[in-house]
């Protein structure tokens, strides 16, 4: 895995959302500062995912530091980008998100859910991603 990392297509400055328990606490951390990779380490998701909101980046790559091999998902049209693991596992998954799973102070009411798209009747929304793999 440490011969892995995430590479961004720009350069981004970007707070990552802090989870508790599986919950997010509401709260934000400074993570990346004009940098375009993350180095993937024994200890990176010892705190579970590190997730994103508002990229500047339309692609992001898991790319290997030995062969230059990669996937590579696009994420244009998802405000949210979770990367995470299981501790000890091998591998490292790259999701696009529309939304977030709940906060810890949570009301029940879905309408106040963070990322909620609300759609009037008749309307439509359409996601979509790619994977290319090098």
């Amino acid at each position: 895995m440490t011969d892995y990392e995430v590479v961004f297509e720009q350069k981004e400055t970007a707070d990552i959302h802090l989870l508790d328990g599986g919950v997010f606490s509401g709260e934000t951390e400074a993570f990346l500062q004009n940098e375009d990779r993350i180095p993937i380490t024994e200890t990176l998701f010892d705190r579970d995912a590190l997730v994103f909101h508002e990229l500047k980046s339309e692609f992001i790559q898991l790319r290997s530091q030995k062969t230059g091999r990669s996937v590579m998902i696009t994420t244009k049209g998802f405000p949210y980008l979770g990367i995470w693991a299981k501790p000890g596992a091998p591998f490292v998954c790259l999701e696009p998100w529309q939304g977030l799973a709940d906060h810890a102070d949570v009301s029940g009411d879905i309408m106040e859910k963070t990322g909620i798209h609300i759609l009037l009747p008749g309307n439509t929304h359409q996601a979509r991603y790619e994977m290319i793999f090098n």
